[in-house]
């Protein structure tokens, strides 16, 4: 029988702050051998992954975030990380397999994942694959702009949402980053520059190979981002009161309508 059959029921019966931390320390490491065997017995990585969200989604209301996240991070990111690069991006729709990209995406809205480890992830590991199709794509003379509209608007609704409709939290966390907005933009550039026979303007776009990147470089940039982002905030909040030191950034809605806009 799963741990949490035996133990979240009694929680509410336990007296004690002190006694329930060591009890939850102790489920903490079990949790951990837990996902270490799974690891070493479960080589499929689509399979991995849901065995060990079907055991952490049971402690989300009795652990803290972090703690369940940390778990994540040590033991789930790394085969999530090797799964997500070996995804074939594909311009056409119905060859794009698209199941571990929405395990991401659910194991972002369960909050059993730290929101720059999945920021980092997609920069790293899925963007720039992406990018770089649909340069590659272009160079080397594809001209059907329905299949790149197409290729386009699928992974925008995939990532962002429809603008019609409610977002999920991991689709408002990817609207508000300017990193994954950045591609996306980028992504309009280079259709711009084949509607144009902008072979100039392409080249310019030419985005980096994806073996050149990967999830740890993009955290170790957002670490930096976020550093620089606290020290400029500290600068400004000595002159005034007033303002909070944010960057401003275009989210990707003002994007597309500033791009629309250009179109009139």
């Amino acid at each position: 029988n799963s741990l949490h059959v035996w133990v979240v029921p009694w929680v509410p019966f336990v007296d004690g702050s002190a006694l329930l931390g060591t009890l939850l320390d102790e489920v903490r490491r079990v949790l951990k051998k837990t996902l270490s065997y799974l690891s070493k017995s479960i080589k499929n990585d689509v399979q991995f992954i849901e065995n060990c969200v079907a055991v952490l989604q049971f402690w989300t209301d009795l652990y803290d975030a972090k703690v369940l996240q940390d778990l994540t991070s040590t033991l789930i990111t790394p085969r999530f990380a090797r799964s997500l690069a070996r995804v074939n991006i594909s311009i056409t729709a119905h060859d794009q397999h698209w199941e571990i990209i929405d395990m991401l995406v659910q194991i972002s809205e369960c909050g059993l994942m730290a929101n720059d480890e999945f920021l980092s992830l997609l920069e790293g590991e899925v963007l720039p694959a992406w990018a770089y199709a649909l340069f590659t794509f272009i160079k080397e003379g594809g001209s059907d702009l329905s299949a790149m509209k197409t290729f386009y608007r699928d992974w925008r609704i995939r990532m962002f949402g429809r603008a019609s409709l409610r977002h999920t939290s991991s689709q408002q966390l990817l609207r508000s980053d300017s990193m994954v907005c950045r591609y996306f933009y980028g992504g309009l550039c280079m259709i711009e520059s084949s509607i144009q026979a902008n072979q100039v303007m392409l080249d310019n776009l030419r985005p980096s190979h994806p073996t050149n990147s990967n999830y740890k470089v993009a955290m170790m940039r957002r670490a930096r981002e976020h550093k620089g982002r606290r020290s400029a905030k500290d600068d400004l909040l000595e002159a005034t009161t007033q303002d909070r030191g944010d960057h401003k950034i275009a989210t990707f809605f003002e994007v597309v309508e500033s791009f629309a806009r250009q179109r009139e």
